[in-house]
């Protein structure tokens, strides 16, 4: 529980430094934000994700909270916009399905 939590934290925060540092989808494509964040801040955040063996549903949940939250904030949607809508308008996927990815490529 404590990985994920972890996790999380270095998820969000690397991505609040990128918006901070100009990322951000008042001055980009909030296209071309995501692409910056999925190549920058998930490899860092999921390290070593491969290993990590099964995650309770309460540790997924908390990632895909995680990733409803980024999605949201580089696409400039206010919080209490629905999260199922804001992953597909930027052609993102469920982060299990990123972290299957690339226990696929490992093994």
């Amino acid at each position: 529980m404590d990985r994920t939590i972890d996790v999380c934290r270095t998820l969000r925060a690397t991505v609040i430094s990128l918006i901070r540092l100009g990322v951000h989808p008042a001055i980009l494509n909030p296209i071309v934000c995501s692409k910056f964040v999925k190549q920058v801040c998930y490899p860092k955040a999921l390290y070593g994700c491969e290993l990590w063996g099964k995650l309770t549903s309460t540790e997924w949940l908390m990632l895909e909270r995680t990733q409803h939250y980024i999605c949201k904030k580089i696409q400039g949607l206010p919080r209490r916009t629905r999260s199922d809508m804001c992953l597909p308008m930027i052609g993102w996927f469920s982060i299990e399905s990123y972290v299957d990815e690339k226990e696929t490529s490992y093994s």
